[in-house]
């Protein structure tokens, strides 16, 4: 991206689709992905590290504190911080730069125009909401409770019971699933809710955290976002920090993750980037599953070239497949 770096700043002139030839001043707006491929973008350590946020500073023992600010990550501080760490030692470099969440390393986006990488970095509901604070944390905690309490066979009852709907997955033992992906665990927060009140106790923490949670989701996947709907979303935010604060006093769940804390960023994002859908990482989700394997068919070298050649000869294969099956049936 060397040849973008100077076209940042000067500017190049592009003729556009209206035919109208305009001044492009190229930059990474938005980075849609999730956290692992994000520390790897941005040069930052992992969710374990003393501050793991892309966005912000916060310390990793307040990751559960969603009404709280701290303060940001931005290019400036960034490159402060590396600039000032002491170069007597490495070990001495590495500890000073721990208290960012930074390797010791000149990331290349600090050098462009229009281009602050940890603000432009999303919130992706498939990665951080659907597979992550729900599929990964408060389902397992709702799932063993009803397993613990002799529940789960009613509720696995009342899911398939659950009315037919366009769109709207059906899971067979909900309760047995281990592993899955994201819009599995979407499907089964959209069905929970009334499956779920018949069978624990009036104003069960489990019921309200359920409740919040299929909220803020409907709030999360609008298309058309305004200023009324974010402050809805805000409340709405609120009242699930408070129930999880009794999901963790009486469940004994740890709040403490990368992906909780990271919904307080979500309507900031929404205020810069526009709404969810120019965040979303469903599209192409599956096609990064297959370019994943073709690339492991490759040596490593010029990968580009051979994906490119590997896929052609599956094309082509699968053509000549639906030929035969075609004339097979002729």
């Amino acid at each position: 991206m060397s040849s973008l770096r100077r076209r940042s700043h000067n500017g190049e002139a592009l003729r556009f689709g209206d035919g109208v030839t305009r001044v492009a001043y190229p930059g990474v707006l938005i980075e849609s992905m999730d956290f692992e491929e994000l520390a790897a973008w941005l040069a930052i350590r992992n969710s374990r590290a003393l501050h793991p946020c892309p966005q912000c500073l916060v310390g990793k023992d307040d990751l559960y504190r969603l009404s709280r600010t701290f303060p940001e990550r931005t290019t400036e501080s960034m490159s402060r911080a590396l600039t000032r760490a002491p170069c007597n030692s490495k070990t001495q470099r590495d500890e000073y730069l721990k208290q960012y969440g930074l390797h010791d390393f000149q990331y290349f986006l600090w050098e462009f125009v229009h281009s602050d990488p940890y603000k432009a970095a999303g919130y992706d509901c498939l990665h951080f909401f659907d597979g992550g604070i729900w599929g990964r944390h408060m389902w397992i905690v709702i799932k063993e409770h009803l397993q613990t309490h002799g529940l789960a066979s009613k509720f696995n009852h009342h899911m398939e019971q659950y009315p037919r709907w366009r769109n709207l997955k059906h899971l067979r033992s909900p309760t047995k699933i281990d592993y899955s992906e994201g819009q599995t665990f979407l499907d089964i927060l959209k069905c929970a809710l009334p499956c779920l009140v018949q069978l624990l106790p009036a104003n069960s923490c489990l019921v309200r955290l359920v409740r919040v949670m299929q909220k803020i989701r409907t709030m999360l996947g609008l298309e058309v976002t305004t200023g009324t709907r974010l402050h809805h979303l805000q409340k709405m935010i609120r009242e699930y920090e408070k129930t999880c604060n009794d999901i963790s006093e009486r469940h004994g769940k740890s709040l403490n993750f990368l992906k909780q804390h990271f919904l307080s960023h979500a309507i900031q994002n929404f205020k810069s980037k526009g709404t969810s859908r120019n965040m979303n990482t469903r599209v192409g989700e599956g096609f990064q599953q297959e370019v994943s394997e073709m690339y492991e068919k490759t040596n490593g070298k010029n990968a580009e070239h051979q994906i490119s050649i590997l896929d052609e000869n599956e094309e082509t294969m699968a053509r000549l497949d639906m030929q035969v099956e075609l004339w097979r049936r002729s």
